[in-house]
Parts: C-alpha cells; structure tokens; sequence
C-alpha cells in the first residue's frame, strides 16, 4: 500500500486542503498516500466510495465513521466541479465497461529528467479529464528511461474523447522528440 507511482515521491499530506475531515484523511490517507494523490483529481461520491472500499480492501484502517468523514471530505473538495458534472461518466459504472490502458514509453537517458516534468504535469491534467478514473505515471527503479502510464477511463468512448483533447496531443507532441522508440500503448477491458 505504500508504493508510490509518480516519478517523484509524494510531499507530505499537510498540503492537502484543511476543513472538516481533513484530519482524519491526514491520519489516515496520508499515512500512506501525499496529497498527489487526490490534487487534481475529480470523482463523484461514488467514484470516491470505490476508492475508499479499495483502500480497505487493501489495508486501510479505520472505523466506519471515519471513512464516512473522509468521503465527505474528498467529496466536498475533491469531487467534480457543478459546471463538469454532466459530463463526467458515473464512476457507478460497471468495472466491465472501464478501459484499462497501458502505455509503454522508452525515454532516451538525455531526456529523463525533462521528460519527467512533463509526465507528471500531463498526469495532473489528465486526471482531471472527463472519464478519468484513475491515472498514474510509473518508472523502472533500476532503469529510470522505461516509464508504464497505466490509466482507468469508465468508457473507450471517453478514452478516445481524452486523446482528441488540445492538451493530450500537446503533450505528445512535446514527448516525441524524447522517445528512444514508439510508444506502446495498449488498450484492455477486464477478463470476463
């Protein structure tokens, strides 16, 4: 539970915003988890319970009344803006409708260290875009160069609506140049 998958380790969770609950979610989430964890992202009450119900199932401690402040909480601060809404997928839906997308990318050794502000800044972005279940940015501990973007998005349709956004061809187009070979991205649904 404590493996962190940005390319930089997380900054404390102090930073995250203060209010009712943000104690307990410091206490609890951030014994584990910065506040990069939850800065920039977006989801509904559901799509906040979901991943309240899997950080439990995989060793988050707490009573009963304290997940339900820390929903509040990321609710409150955390949840989609009114003005996007109607636009974002109900997390609710079917992990069966989700895709599950793993993109490989080999970075040429001159390039890490640039292209690692560009991945996490994209990763911000992106994790706020329509669909966006979850979006993370990882490396090879021993070779710093092969980097794995593993996303969840609640639809193929709002994947594809993310890769015809100006900021996403931006950003490939700006990571092209630092490529040692063609990205691999291949796109999954869950076993049935």
């Amino acid at each position: 539970m404590g493996v962190a998958f940005n390319l930089y380790l997380p900054a404390n969770a102090q930073d995250v915003p203060g209010g009712e609950g943000s104690e307990i979610y410091k206490s609890i989430c951030g014994a584990c988890h910065g506040p990069d964890r939850v800065l920039g992202m977006q989801r509904d009450k559901q799509g906040w319970q979901d991943t309240i119900d899997s950080m439990k199932d995989r060793g988050a401690s707490g009573s009963a009344d304290d997940f339900a402040e820390i929903l509040k909480y990321l609710v409150t601060h955390f949840g989609p803006p009114p003005s996007q809404a109607a636009n974002i997928a109900s997390p609710a839906s079917s992990a069966a409708q989700r895709l599950y997308v793993v993109t490989h990318v080999d970075l040429t050794p001159p390039n890490i260290a640039s292209a690692a502000k560009l991945l996490n800044d994209f990763a911000a972005e992106a994790r706020r875009d329509p669909g966006a279940v979850r979006y993370e940015v990882m490396v090879e501990p021993d070779r710093r160069n092969h980097i794995a973007i593993v996303s969840v998005w609640e639809s193929r349709e709002l994947f594809e609506k993310h890769l015809a956004l100006e900021h996403t061809k931006l950003f490939r187009e700006k990571l092209q140049p630092m490529l040692g070979g063609p990205l691999d991205e291949r796109w999954h649904v869950l076993l049935q």
